[in-house]
């Protein structure tokens, strides 16, 4: 399997394959006339306007290719919430190929793209809450449910979604944006040895000042852990880690 960057020619390969992917996953989700006589046409769309500016600066959609057919892409695109940071849009893989690890992989690749450009962000993206096999897919990997939404789906329909986060820490972007706007400008860094009580003494601090406290370490360690848990299954944390 080789893994690229989507070209403007691909648009209608990843259209047939989004479209196909929908009508195997949203059985029951989303309507079936729709999945059977439009979802093709309204996937066309999207990616022919998408593909018209492959290069952009703000969002990557790389395809997995076996042989000369390719077999899944992903979509992910940076800064696309306050709270929650970067989007996971796509995800797809042709349904005769899942469970073969090319899911895997290409969100590995899509959060390693995200942390080279934005080391502090998160990723989230919104999951159909009755698509129970994707839910279970992401929760592997350490996605969180942080918000519950009905969404205006591809059918006209509202369906119920959930927003799952995957990887740095929402808790501490939750109480920075809870932090007051006038403190929003005062940055106070602690720089020392490891073991040295920079996050003891950082947390208290911030406390103390009602500021809110970002452990770099820890959201370093979280997002790298993202990448190891979708490329090995492993976890850089503790003895079970990698070597």
């Amino acid at each position: 399997m080789i893994f690229r960057n989507a070209e403007f020619s691909d648009w209608e390969a990843v259209a047939r394959l989004h479209a196909s992917s929908w009508r195997s996953a949203y059985q029951g989700i989303l309507a079936q006339e729709f999945l059977d006589n439009f979802a093709e046409d309204d996937r066309r769309v999207v990616w022919r306007d998408r593909l018209s500016d492959p290069n952009s600066e703000t969002r990557l959609v790389r395809v997995a290719v076996g042989g000369t057919t390719i077999a899944g892409f992903v979509c992910v695109f940076l800064d696309h919430d306050e709270r929650w940071g970067a989007l996971l849009d796509n995800v797809h893989v042709r349904p005769d190929l899942k469970g073969r690890g090319v899911g895997r992989q290409l969100m590995a690749q899509a959060a390693s793209w995200v942390i080279d450009r934005r080391p502090a962000s998160s990723l989230h993206l919104w999951v159909f809450e009755d698509n129970h096999s994707a839910r279970a897919f992401y929760e592997r990997f350490g996605g969180t449910s942080v918000e519950r939404s009905v969404h205006h789906a591809a059918d006209g329909n509202g369906v119920p979604a959930n927003l799952l986060c995957l990887g740095g820490s929402h808790e501490a972007r939750e109480r920075t944006l809870r932090a007051p706007a006038t403190r929003a400008t005062a940055v106070i860094r602690l720089i020392g040895r490891g073991g040295a009580g920079k996050t003891t003494v950082g947390g208290a601090l911030a406390r103390r000042l009602g500021m809110a406290f970002v452990d770099l370490d820890g959201r370093f360690t979280a997002q790298v852990d993202l990448v190891m848990h979708l490329l090995l299954g492993a976890s850089v944390r503790g003895a079970a880690g990698p070597r």
